[in-house]
């Protein structure tokens, strides 16, 4: 998976990936993050 999508691959993207793998998938870096966050 790249970061670096254009905008109508990512609009695709959105559009096209059915909701239970499209959430996990956009919450994952999210859900990351905070938790460096908390542990540092």
């Amino acid at each position: 998976m790249s970061h670096t999508q254009e905008p109508s691959g990512q609009r695709e993207r959105m559009l096209e990936t059915p909701i239970p793998r499209l959430i996990p998938s956009l919450a994952a870096p999210t859900i990351t993050s905070m938790l460096v966050t908390a542990i540092y």
